[in-house]
């Protein structure tokens, strides 16, 4: 669900993505209760299964950034793809339904989070930190989360990351009732609750490894004027290079200039916007 050209520094990674994502392969086709377990996710609910490997990818990614080895990275890994795997005991008309949850529908759904440590409990193959990570992902630094309300210091790593990741790639995608969020809105959302809901020291992290504004990306700036990005600063994720293509009246320039933001400190952007 998530779009992958919004990762930044992802090359630089790449053979660690690559190795972490084989042993979890590996994990999987070696031991039959995950194998199922995978499938059933992929039956349940279309969106629960593409988001889940959204979240297992970036999840991989934040756990390099943040130094854990290859035997943590596939165990984050397995933890961040089975996270809902509760859901496949969720009703379908609830997991399914394109409106606002009823309050009683909403304690279903919360169910996931204990039916799912129940399911991967039962996997002996299986490391506990990732097991933690279908019951505690819901969790919330404060303790206002659900279904323990137990704090930051009582989650473990894995599900410290998963939380946010999970926040994060559900706000951006595009739902049936709704558009997803652009992903500043989202990092905005995040860093305003770190510390409160989330680890900022995570949220952190994550920031530096989503690009504000990936190519591509239509921009409204301060000067009225509307252009394109074309290549992102990672020092400075908000200040991309921006093609102007259209004045403030909306006509289309005849010669496109291309202002580095990083470097003009006349130029911001405003919002994103379509072409």
């Amino acid at each position: 669900t998530m779009n992958l050209a919004c990762m930044g520094n992802i090359n630089e990674d790449e053979k660690n993505i690559k190795n972490a994502v084989g042993a979890i392969l590996d994990k999987i086709m070696c031991t039959r209760d995950l194998a199922v377990n995978i499938t059933d996710i992929r039956a349940a609910d279309d969106y629960t299964f593409g988001h889940s490997v959204s979240v297992c990818t970036l999840s991989i990614i934040l756990g390099i950034s943040m130094g854990l080895n290859g035997i943590e990275l596939r165990d984050l890994g397995i933890g961040a793809l089975l996270h809902d795997i509760g859901k496949i005991r969720t009703p379908p008309h609830i997991l399914k339904k394109p409106g606002k949850l009823t309050e009683d529908e909403a304690e279903i759904i919360k169910k996931h989070t204990t039916d799912g440590f129940e399911i991967l409990r039962k996997c002996d193959s299986l490391n506990r930190n990732s097991v933690y990570v279908a019951l505690g992902h819901h969790e919330r630094y404060d303790g206002s989360g659900y279904p323990q309300g137990i704090k930051i210091n009582g989650m473990n790593v894995f599900t410290r990351i998963v939380s946010i990741v999970d926040v994060f790639d559900a706000m951006c995608a595009d739902r049936v009732y709704r558009k997803g969020l652009e992903v500043s809105r989202v990092l905005r959302y995040l860093n305003i609750m770190s510390n409160r809901l989330f680890d900022g020291e995570i949220v952190g992290k994550l920031a530096q490894k989503v690009l504000l504004y990936p190519n591509g990306t239509g921009v409204y700036l301060n000067t009225g004027e509307t252009g394109i990005v074309v290549e992102s600063n990672l020092r400075t994720p908000h200040k991309p290079v921006v093609r102007i293509c259209y004045a403030p009246d909306g006509k289309q320039y005849d010669t496109f200039t291309e202002v580095n933001l990083e470097k003009n400190p006349d130029y911001y952007i405003i919002r994103q916007c379509e072409l």
